[in-house]
């Protein structure tokens, strides 16, 4: 399947699959921009941030810390679907990784969560590995009253391993998980979930970042850092949103107080791009944060919708503090 057809394909199943298992899905409308997700979905209990390649393999890092970044600062799953690597088609069951963030293909997608089965094998060189349950492979060996060393003969290992295994302290390969369960059962192998997947970003990574900004951009970074803030610029346009913003009290993104992170687009003239704010508009409902269209200045005419919350930067100089740009915020019609 080439990449246009894939992606329309994929981004049509998992719409469909989202929307029928209880989610709220957003797709971005302005797909001609290369962002760093296409798809936003939410339920009760969980809001997952979706982008979908064809080849794993070329995705950039720019991007790749771009979706990091994103789901870090609105408390976000990150997941990546993707169709093959340079070698071969992804795997079912299994989970690639890049700089640390989960990709599985659709069939794999579909079983969490259609089914709620994760996955169960990380892709690594050399072949896939499994986490086994450490706990109930000993209680299940001792059940039996097969000693460490007669067991480790029987599937070809060392004894060492098996220790290690039982520790759950080492993967083990998938034929070693195979012969293993001929012996017990599945329920030894421990299964990923991909909802409690871990991954780190350093604040001081995305704060002050070396590019070019316009007089305008300059101007509105040192109006927020006067009120108090620190301001997180989209990268090369991999985020919709230009610019975000959080107290400086923020020590880490684990603690991101519930009025923040606070989401800017910028225009400095009067052509507004529509497309572009719908999508804003829409993604911010969704993440339930707060949504603002910053100009230098606007005629009501030009507004490409209704109740849009545009601020002339004129209004954002006469404020002083941080808790009086929140109050700001909260008698806006949003």
């Amino acid at each position: 399947m080439n990449v246009p057809n894939f992606y329309s394909n994929v981004i049509t199943q998992l719409k469909l699959l989202l929307e029928n298992n209880g989610f709220t899905t957003y797709l971005l409308k302005s797909l001609k921009e290369k962002f760093c997700f296409d798809i936003l979905a939410k339920n009760d209990a969980s809001l997952i941030v979706i982008k979908i390649i064809s080849n794993i393999d070329n995705i950039s890092e720019d991007l790749l810390d771009e979706l990091k970044f994103f789901s870090k600062i609105v408390q976000a799953i990150p997941i990546i679907i993707g169709e093959k690597n340079r070698r071969s088609k992804l795997e079912n069951n299994t989970i690639y990784i890049r700089k640390n963030l989960p990709i599985i293909n659709v069939e794999t997608f579909k079983l969490i969560i259609h089914n709620k089965v994760f996955p169960y094998i990380l892709a690594k060189k050399g072949g896939g590995t499994i986490f086994l349950d450490g706990n109930r492979l000993r209680l299940m060996r001792e059940e039996k009253e097969v000693s460490r060393k007669n067991f480790s003969d029987m599937i070809g290992i060392t004894k060492r391993s098996l220790c290690s295994y039982e520790r759950g302290v080492m993967r083990t390969s998938i034929e070693t998980a195979n012969k293993i369960q001929k012996i017990f059962d599945d329920t030894i192998i421990r299964k990923i979930n991909i909802f409690n997947w871990k991954f780190q970003v350093d604040i001081n990574e995305f704060l002050d970042l070396d590019q070019d900004r316009t007089e305008f951009q300059e101007q509105l970074e040192g109006i927020l850092k006067d009120i108090g803030f620190f301001t997180f610029w989209a990268k090369d346009k991999i985020i919709p949103y230009d610019l975000f913003i959080t107290s400086k009290n923020l020590k880490s993104f684990e603690k991101i107080d519930d009025f923040y992170p606070v989401c800017f687009s910028i225009n400095q003239t009067q052509k507004v791009n529509k497309p572009k704010i719908v999508d804003l508009i829409k993604m911010s409902q969704i993440l339930q944060k707060k949504y603002l269209h910053i100009v230098e200045s606007y005629k009501t005419s030009n507004l490409p919708v209704n109740k849009m919350p545009v601020i002339q930067i004129k209004d954002l100089e006469k404020i002083d503090d941080e808790e009086e740009f929140k109050e700001f915020v909260k008698e806006l019609k949003l």
